[in-house]
């Protein structure tokens, strides 16, 4: 599978609120993009959605499995469109920005990137670096 080129998550233009960074005190390990409340929200790359789910931390939240071992994961949605298992194009839309969740500052995407599953091992790295 081709990954030399992915697509950015959100609609344009977009601002990025908070960077792959230490904030106040932690880590924060993805780009959190700014659009507005109910703006769209796009697969990065082709790939298999490999969760969809809901956490009182970060709200609605999908992750994808890319090949190659990468994972992108997208938080504190307004709406989820697709169901885990299924197969997403690049550029798909797969949900809404919202703010969702207690980490929730103000409505924006969480956009995290992994190699590997995160949660399970996966090392988050900047999102960024999928767009250099």
């Amino acid at each position: 599978a081709d990954l030399s080129y992915w697509a950015w998550p959100t609609d344009k233009p977009y601002t990025i609120t908070t960077y792959f960074e230490y904030r106040w005190g932690s880590f924060h390990d993805a780009l959190d993009i700014y659009v507005g409340y109910g703006s769209s929200i796009y697969a990065a790359n082709n790939g298999i959605v490999y969760k969809v789910f809901y956490d009182g931390i970060g709200g609605n939240q999908i992750i994808i499995a890319h090949s190659n071992n990468y994972y992108t994961w997208y938080a504190h949605l307004s709406a989820q469109y697709v169901s885990t298992g299924q197969t997403v194009k690049r550029g798909d839309l797969i949900g809404g920005m919202g703010c969702t969740g207690s980490a929730c500052t103000g409505t924006h995407l969480h956009f995290a990137a992994y190699k590997g599953i995160p949660g399970r091992g996966g090392q988050s790295f900047n999102s960024m670096a999928l767009y250099r």
